[in-house]
């Protein structure tokens, strides 16, 4: 992807975990510049084992298993159609390879939507962690407006936006991160 040549009909997600490293600052760019991305990882390989085992950092080729970094769906049929309609549509969130569930919305808007508010929409988080789960981040436009340390392998709460103004285009994602440094980012949720 190039910041400077993005096709809004092709380009619909932006990759930010993957095997070779993490790299939130990659989207960051696009984002900051209004290109609306949804947020994937994949393991970015050819082994052809999607969704199984991850990379460890021990860099021992010959034990470890292959593959790192997850993009989870939110499709409403198990369908071929569902799932590649979902991905286009940025239903989606990226994990640095565990199986953290995150469910983020703003007013009943999942993540990947655009809509239109005037008053600061009621932002919900809902993850389960393999791990028990250090920090939750809200981020406006790329900058951390709320944060929270439950320190527990789940969490569920709401915020609105304290400094939201009325006729204002921003944008707002969540960033989970676990004790074990392990992490999952959720697409974007456009409020024009």
């Amino acid at each position: 992807g190039n910041p400077a040549w993005h096709a809004p009909k092709v380009q619909r997600m932006i990759e930010i975990f993957s095997e070779h490293r993490r790299s939130e600052d990659w989207a960051t760019t696009f984002l900051t510049e209004g290109h609306r991305l949804g947020i994937m990882a994949s393991t970015d390989n050819h082994l052809g084992n999607p969704g199984y085992g991850y990379l460890k950092p021990t860099y021992d080729w010959d034990t470890q298993e292959i593959g790192m970094a997850l993009v989870a769906v939110y499709a409403p049929e198990q369908t071929r159609e569902s799932v590649f309609r979902a991905l286009y549509d940025r239903h989606v969130y990226a994990t640095s390879g565990e199986r953290i569930l995150l469910n983020f919305q703003a007013d009943g808007h999942v993540m990947g939507s655009e809509f239109r508010s005037d008053k600061a929409p009621a932002i919900t988080v809902d993850a389960v962690g393999t791990a028990p789960i250090t920090r939750v981040e809200i981020k406006k436009n790329s900058r951390v407006v709320h944060t929270i340390e439950p320190r527990t392998a789940a969490v569920r709460f709401s915020w609105r936006d304290p400094a939201f103004k009325a006729g204002e285009s921003c944008y707002y994602y969540v960033r989970i991160v676990q004790e074990d440094d392990e992490e999952a980012i959720s697409s974007p949720i456009w409020v024009n």
